[in-house]
């Protein structure tokens, strides 16, 4: 008897670490078939995962419509016993297979009502009509669905009376290597992710103006999408920008800052940020002490972990102060960041959070829809950190 077929169905890249670093090498752990579908040049099979390639769409509404039709027509030839898929552009698609008569999941890890209120490409009068009815189309196709996957619980209550699970954005307890760092007469602060003003870029670059004569400079990564916002960027003597790069390479710069920035702006699709935020966790899982946004779920994880500081964070000023003071207290830098690491270890961890998903995929081969309950944040379920070979580093 064959071992039952997972299907992915993705506008993500093809190594994108919620879907191909964490779901599919869960499923392949646990005996699964597992095939995702994603844009790219050519198939290939990376560790026990087969990727089929369709060439890119040009344009939103290609692929809304022409992309979903194609990965629609690729995904039925495989006659899988799951189709999940992870962007509400591929909803058609998603409707076609269940009107085949399929199991499918949809995984969507932002509240895209909220998010197209922010959304620059779309004229800002048009933004509230579009969320509107954007948010009646998924609600209203979200009945189709036989699991819904959130990334938070504020997303999970756009789908009540729906079979929904919470899987939230922990990281991976990748290995972090740390080298022999030269001396440094500078002090770094760090920002990891999508650079937009939403995101915080522009109070980012404030603060690093306003503290370059104080001998610290600013490290970016991630990817910037408006020109305008790069040329910013390079207007400020004492930003790197080092654009995309690997999770390795990511942590390695993240050890050796002395404070991650995660000063995400009081718009609607931030506003509810916590559990769904990667970076966070990634900050505390490499022991860097962080300061950000005081948005009512980040505060209950960071001072429940007693790992950063809360701020206003449309106060650049402000901000620069707080930052000052902290990076002249090593002591309490290094005791910050072995709280958060702690913290990861114990319970914001993706092998605590991938139960919820072994736990869905039972339930949709079984026919049962009910919603799995995730770990209460209070909870903390240890991880056996030696075990693992991650034991955690207090130095």
């Amino acid at each position: 008897m064959k071992a039952p077929h997972i299907v992915h169905l993705s506008t993500y890249p093809a190594d994108d670490i919620r879907i191909f670093q964490k779901a599919c090498d869960l499923e392949v752990a646990e005996g699964y078939r597992v095939t995702q579908i994603v844009c790219q040049e050519q198939d290939e099979s990376v560790d026990g995962v087969n990727t089929l390639a369709l060439p890119p769409a040009k344009g939103r509404l290609s692929r809304m419509f022409g992309l979903s039709w194609k990965m629609y027509r690729k995904a039925r030839e495989l006659d899988a016993d799951i189709y999940q898929f992870h962007h509400p552009d591929l909803i058609p698609a998603g409707l076609l297979l269940k009107f085949s008569g399929k199991k499918v999941i949809y995984d969507t890890r932002e509240f895209y009502p909220d998010k197209i209120l922010s959304m620059r490409w779309i004229p800002i009068g048009l933004r509230p009509i579009v969320s509107t009815v954007f948010s009646f189309y998924e609600r209203i196709t979200s009945s189709m669905w036989d699991h819904v996957l959130v990334a938070d619980r504020y997303t999970a209550k756009a789908f009540t009376g729906r079979p929904v699970s919470v899987l939230p954005n922990y990281p991976l307890l990748t290995p972090v290597k740390r080298t022999e760092q030269a001396r440094r007469n500078t002090r770094r602060l760090i920002y990891v992710g999508g650079l937009s003003e939403e995101r915080g870029l522009l109070v980012m670059l404030k603060i690093a103006e306003l503290l370059n004569e104080q001998n610290v400079e600013l490290e970016l990564m991630g990817t910037c999408p408006f020109p305008e916002d790069v040329e910013r960027i390079r207007a400020v003597p004492n930003v790197r920008y080092l654009g995309n790069q690997s999770l390795q390479a990511v942590y390695e710069h993240l050890v050796d800052a002395d404070l991650g920035l995660l000063l995400l702006q009081p718009v609607p699709a931030y506003a509810y940020a916590g559990e769904n935020t990667l970076k966070l966790f990634e900050y505390m899982w490499c022991e860097l002490p962080l300061v950000s946004s005081d948005f009512p779920n980040l505060k209950q994880i960071i001072e429940s972990a007693q790992c950063g500081i809360c701020i206003d964070p449309c106060n650049a000023e402000r901000a620069a102060l707080a930052i000052l003071d902290l990076l002249d207290k090593p002591e309490l830098r290094r005791q910050m960041g072995s709280n958060g690491r702690d913290a990861v270890l114990k319970a914001y961890n993706w092998p605590a959070a991938s139960r919820v998903l072994s736990q869905v995929y039972k339930n949709v081969l079984s026919s049962n829809r009910a919603s799995v309950e995730p770990l209460p944040l209070w909870i903390r379920v240890p991880v056996e950190a030696d075990h693992l070979g991650l034991a955690p580093s207090h130095s």
